[in-house]
């Protein structure tokens, strides 16, 4: 499966699979040039939201299984970032708000509508959660034996980036760890679109997209990144 810079995407080139049944909902896939691939996003700090800890709304680990992020950057007082460095994550957060909008828009078009729905059209669950700030959020899986998080990590100490075992780690690990509050993150995430099996009479069904975390490198704030493990991120010379 090819991994892509989500900047050097051309959304003109996805095509959505027929929907499937599952257990609670049907669910498709996006392709790009007729496979199947995963996406490099922009290097994120946390500096707003994170892992949720359980409560009335999250009352089970299954129902913590998401990190959300703030899509616009807290201001610099708070996040102790120089004046440089805050306008460029803020550049960066910008341009992948604005290609998840373009990915919104050609989701409610009239061709993929036919695909997913036929004759009808349906009511899209936006990417982006208005707010304050706007949220996005992007969704991870555990083994279903062991409860081991399923997708590969990375942390990034000065001039080295080194694979780490997911092996018993739990949520709150996670939280304490890889998305710990003002650390750095940058994500390998593949699209999983979902719909209603079954709709109300006289409603539009619900459809919409997860962005599931395939792959995670982390490093404390101004932690410099060199060292590609296996080629799994991309780095270039104008690198987040």
């Amino acid at each position: 499966m090819t991994t892509i810079k989500f900047n050097d995407i051309d959304i003109s080139k996805f095509k959505v699979t027929k929907p499937r049944d599952g257990a609670k909902m049907k669910t498709f896939f996006i392709d790009y040039d007729n496979e199947l691939f995963t996406v490099q996003t922009p290097k994120f700090l946390l500096d707003w939201g994170g892992v949720p800890k359980k409560d009335a709304y999250h009352k089970t680990d299954a129902d913590c299984r998401y990190v959300m992020y703030g899509i616009t950057a807290q201001n610099k007082a708070k996040t102790r970032e120089t004046a440089s460095e805050h306008s460029h994550r803020t550049q960066k957060l910008k341009q992948f708000e604005e290609w998840l909008l373009d990915i919104e828009e050609w989701i409610q078009s009239d061709t993929v509508s036919k695909v997913l729905f036929g004759k009808t059209s349906g009511d899209f669950i936006p990417l982006i959660r208005d707010g304050t700030p706007n949220k996005i959020k992007f969704k991870f899986y555990c083994d279903r034996d062991t409860n081991d998080p399923s997708f590969d990590l990375y942390e990034s100490t000065g001039d080295k980036c080194e694979s780490q075992s997911t092996s018993g780690l739990s949520i709150e690990d996670l939280r304490s760890g890889a998305f710990r509050f003002m650390t750095n993150q940058r994500l390998i995430i593949q699209f999983r679109g979902w719909t209603d099996k079954l709709v109300k009479r006289n409603q539009l069904p619900r459809y919409g997209l997860m962005m599931v975390i395939k792959g995670v490198e982390y490093s404390a704030r101004n932690t410099p990144q060199k060292t590609k493990i296996k080629d799994e991120f991309i780095d270039t010379s104008d690198d987040e």
